[in-house]
């Protein structure tokens, strides 16, 4: 939000924020390599969760971590699945070419962290510590693929790459690896970590309800009283970056 009379650029968002000084540091880049290097960090947050802690007035309070939230890219990097590809839904694993078959999808069920860990571990490289792409399929050599295979029990015998790389998708359903959390001891129980209560939200919650938010904002105005309606109106529309609508009241008035 900027006003034109004062900034000859609008400026970024960004660099407002940290006036008068800077309060907000990324700690990496968003590359899978990047996030897997703070895991050692988190997974020490994590085991001090054991810890009670007191709150002011002397009651002990346990925290428990119970869910992420985040964009899909942020998410599939925690569940271990695949960003994109043919399987962009790492909650249930439904193929991208039948999403459209709502009654498939519908059926399709959210795999929980421990069934994440299950189906990694059934194989062999779902077990080597921090392999970040420990079982992304197309660059697997075949004989990676048959060691999979073989691991779950597959019959390997007489099959080409490309009907066993089929069959290995169709068991993964995205699962690349371990869930990040775990990356170092793929085979850690999930209490030993108190991530027994946690998820990895299926949705994109702030996306999936931006129509709502916009629905309310320009509803907001019309309920306010009327000295404080219009100064309202104009910085709801500044905020949804309609410039020209908020000029345009703010000339009436």
């Amino acid at each position: 939000m900027y006003d034109s009379a004062v900034f000859k650029d609008e400026p970024t968002i960004q660099s407002e924020v940290e006036e008068p000084e800077l309060y907000l540091i990324a700690i990496n880049p968003s590359t899978i390599e990047d996030q897997a290097s703070i895991i050692p960090d988190r997974v020490a947050d994590l085991h001090d969760l054991k810890e009670p802690i007191l709150s002011t007035a002397g009651i002990p309070v346990q925290d428990v971590l119970r869910f992420f939230t985040g964009d899909h890219p942020a998410a599939q990097f925690e569940r271990g699945t695949q960003v994109g590809g043919k399987y962009k839904c790492g909650g249930c694993g439904c193929k991208a070419t039948i999403m459209d078959d709502q009654a498939h999808a519908l059926r399709c069920k959210t795999r929980s962290f421990k069934e994440l860990q299950t189906i990694a571990l059934q194989g062999v490289l779902g077990k080597v510590p921090c392999s970040t792409k420990a079982l992304y399929v197309p660059d697997l050599s075949v004989t990676d693929i048959r060691k999979e295979l073989g691991a779950r029990g597959w019959d390997c015998s007489g099959k080409r790459r490309p009907q066993l790389q089929d069959e290995l998708q169709g068991i993964l359903q995205g699962i690349q690896r371990v869930p990040s959390l775990i990356l170092l001891h793929p085979e850690e129980q999930l209490v030993n970590l108190n991530l027994q209560h946690y998820t990895v939200v299926d949705c994109e919650p702030l996306h999936d309800i931006k129509g709502h938010l916009l629905n309310l904002f320009q509803e907001l105005p019309s309920v306010l009283p009327n000295e404080i309606k219009e100064k309202c109106e104009i910085r709801i529309n500044l905020c949804l970056k309609k410039e020209k609508k908020a000029q345009q009241i703010f000339a009436q008035h």
